[in-house]
């Protein structure tokens, strides 16, 4: 799956307005919240996966570009659920 600058902007954007995830940003760096990171483009991931906020419009994106994907061959519900946990979280 190709992750386009585009949509790594849009999640960088929706993380700072997503109250949950605003709060997570700022408690980096403490025991409280070891798992997440904050990737070289400033995008929040738990561990090692890309959060993604709760926003329509994103989640529609995801589904939407793994489920036109070349590679996809709609290997059906489970398995595509199965594939995007690896990089969303």
């Amino acid at each position: 799956m190709t992750i386009f600058s585009d949509f790594l902007s849009l999640v960088k954007e929706k993380q700072l307005v997503h109250v949950r995830l605003k709060g997570v940003k700022e408690l980096l760096g403490t025991d409280e919240v070891k798992e997440f990171t904050l990737g070289s483009d400033s995008v929040l991931r738990f561990r090692g996966r890309m959060c993604i906020p709760e926003d329509a419009e994103v989640k529609r994106l995801v589904l939407e570009e793994r489920h036109k994907s070349h590679l996809s061959l709609h290997p059906g519900m489970t398995k595509m659920y199965q594939d995007l946990k690896e990089t969303f979280w």
